[in-house]
């Protein structure tokens, strides 16, 4: 607790993904209106080459300070190192902080464990398709064969138009796009080259590949949804740019995140939690199976807004630029500041090491402490 308020320790990477950031803001809007405040603790890299380099990027989890953290979020799957994620919930335990890790590939006892689950949202769009639209030709494009997670949704597909009686050959209306545009494609190609027998709708396992159906369609002169419906999984950054906007299936983050607050507060009034909670993901009907009227007001609103995030990306990365060339052989910790201060354009408080400057560091040891005791503060 600082000044009061409660704070919410963060350890993610990445923390710029648009995954990430879909999850983020919510979260903090939630606990801020809570009275929590939020310390987010993030690297660049998700850690999964263990080089010398992510090691230490990883030392910044160091930094969390158990004696002000009331709780502790671990996005587990953004993070590919044990020893960081293992040190952070050695340290939470030590202290009886509630620790919560969302991991949809392992179960642990040392924490409350939060999995999301896909089942029954796309058992709901599947379903759709069958009793609102009353589809009877329904193909689908999974993403890699044998990949557990692919052959599951494929499993669920097929159990509902079996539940259904609706008729599916797998070697016709089947085909793996490997989530890459030019197989999708191909796959796409050989659902419609007969005119007279298309199918009513195409089931894809992940926005991107509906992004990719889509496209073909219309450059093939077949319009969706009219002619054919189409439906994604995931609800991606890049469904916003979609014309039509992709029927799919996303995280609810604004529910999301009361969960998460509820399931902290569960712990911290009773210390008794379940193995593991599950949080499932919503079916979001919209354009491209036809229940939503296509607007072109949507497409000027996501150009305008793709747009201003390209410019603000460039105008970001040429301040970067100039930045480090600039400091790529300075010493002056005054020019130093002058230049952090000019190039980096949001409000930022960076903290370097006391040594950093110096040719060589001898306060201290990278591998057990990456950070000096007192620290350039600017």
């Amino acid at each position: 607790m600082i000044n009061g308020q409660k704070v919410l320790a963060v350890c993610t990477s990445e923390l710029c993904s648009d995954g990430i950031q879909r999850i983020i803001q919510p979260l903090y809007q939630y606990f801020y209106g809570h009275n929590w405040r939020m310390m987010i603790y993030s690297c660049c890299s998700n850690l999964s080459q263990h080089t010398l380099f992510d090691y230490g990027e990883s030392s910044v989890f160091k930094l969390v300070n158990f004696d002000d953290v009331d709780a502790v979020l671990i996005f587990k799957q953004t993070i590919h190192m044990r020893e960081p994620v293992n040190d952070i919930i050695a340290k939470a335990n030590m202290k009886n902080i509630p620790i919560i890790v969302i991991d949809n590939e392992s179960v642990r006892d040392d924490c409350i464990n939060v999995a999301f689950s896909d089942d029954a949202a796309f058992t709901e769009l599947v379903e759709h398709l069958i009793t609102v639209h009353g589809f009877k030709k329904i193909n689908c494009i999974a993403g890699h064969k044998d990949n557990p997670l692919s052959e599951k949704r494929i499993k669920i597909f097929l159990d509902v138009l079996e539940k259904y009686n609706v008729p599916f050959d797998k070697y016709k209306q089947l085909g793996y796009g490997c989530n890459r545009s030019v197989a999708v494609r191909k796959i796409t190609s050989s659902f419609i080259k007969e005119a007279d027998d298309l199918p009513e709708a195409i089931v894809c396992l992940n926005d991107a590949m509906a992004i990719s159906v889509c496209e073909y369609l219309n450059d093939n002169g077949i319009s969706v949804p009219q002619q054919i419906t189409v439906t994604g999984f995931g609800g991606t950054e890049q469904e916003q740019y979609c014309f039509p906007r992709l029927t799919t299936c996303r995280c609810d983050n604004e529910k999301f995140a009361k969960f998460i607050f509820d399931k902290i507060a569960s712990f911290t009034k009773s210390k008794v939690f379940d193995d593991t909670y599950v949080f499932p993901l919503s079916l979001d009907i919209s354009e491209s199976c036809g229940c939503h009227k296509c607007s072109s007001r949507n497409i000027l609103k996501s150009i305008n807004k793709m747009y201003a995030q390209m410019s603000d990306s460039a105008d970001y990365d040429k301040s970067l630029n100039y930045m480090t060339s600039k400091l790529m052989t300075e010493t002056n910790k005054e020019i130093i500041q002058k230049i952090l201060k000019k190039h980096i354009l949001f409000d930022a408080y960076i903290a370097m090491n006391n040594d950093f400057c110096e040719e060589e560091q001898v306060q201290h040891n990278y591998n057990s402490s990456p950070f000096t005791d007192t620290m350039e503060g600017y």
